[in-house]
């Protein structure tokens, strides 16, 4: 009985190993960092309220001083990587920037309708139906971006926007808009963030950041579960081989 009761024993503590190496296994994650381009991108005017910009090399957020009811909006879709990518745990949006002033309020917001590259204006999304409010309608949401003085661009997080379900499906869906976050107050000089477009030479284009976290096996705690069960079975064969020597 002795026996049985020590080999019990040993059994259990070899379960608790194994099951902690399993939890442990099941939560060890290394960390993937990937970037990509984003390559459908443009700017609508209000100024030229007909004309699309998918092909000007830029793209264009401004609010002009001398006459503010004229702001200009930037469009883009996330690149199809994005959407193809599990276990997504940061998700920076990038846009290389070349002209205007570091210190704009320029927000992120997704779009509510889908907008067609080649036809978006500052009237239609897609070149013949038109927005419901002129100049793009997109979620109240919005992101502030940050400017990196040492790399000469805007970054905005979405990460919180891809953990959202519906603002995801937005940001999938329809796409995504950079806008100044106050256009109602005349600027004392025109504010102009103008950013490199995929279709720029400047500078590489905007882009996306992905960090991803990608489970692993904890091998030296499989090994030590492993060495756990070799234990037990050695000693069972100990004890077996005692018993039958008494």
């Amino acid at each position: 009985m002795k026996t049985v009761a020590g080999i019990g024993g040993l059994l259990c503590v070899w379960i608790l190993v194994a099951g902690a190496a399993g939890m442990f296994a099941a939560t060890a994650a290394h960390a993937d960092v990937n970037d990509y381009n984003i390559t459908a991108d443009t700017y609508i005017d209000s100024r030229n309220t007909t004309s699309n910009y998918s092909t000007s090399g830029v793209d264009k957020v401004v609010v002009n001083a001398s006459n503010p009811t004229q702001p200009c909006r930037t469009l883009f879709m996330l690149p199809p990587q994005v959407w193809a990518t599990p276990n997504i745990t940061d998700a920076q949006v990038v846009f290389p920037f070349y002209g205007g002033s570091g210190t704009l309020d320029v927000r992120l917001a997704p779009l509510t309708p889908a907008f067609t590259l080649s036809g978006a204006t500052w009237q239609t999304y897609d070149g013949t139906n038109s927005w419901t409010t002129p100049g793009g309608d997109y979620d109240p949401v919005n992101l502030a971006g940050t400017y990196d003085a040492d790399y000469t661009q805007y970054t905005w997080d979405i990460t919180s926007l891809l953990n959202n379900p519906q603002d995801k499906a937005e940001l999938e869906d329809y796409g995504t808009i950079l806008k100044m976050f106050d256009e109602s107050t005349v600027p004392a000089k025109m504010e102009k963030a103008t950013f490199d477009s995929s279709r720029g030479v400047y500078t590489p284009g905007p882009f996306v950041v992905i960090t991803t976290a990608t489970p692993e096996p904890a091998t030296s705690v499989m090994l030590l579960a492993g060495g756990a069960l070799i234990a037990v079975v050695t000693l069972l064969r100990r004890r077996r081989s005692l018993a039958a020597a008494g």
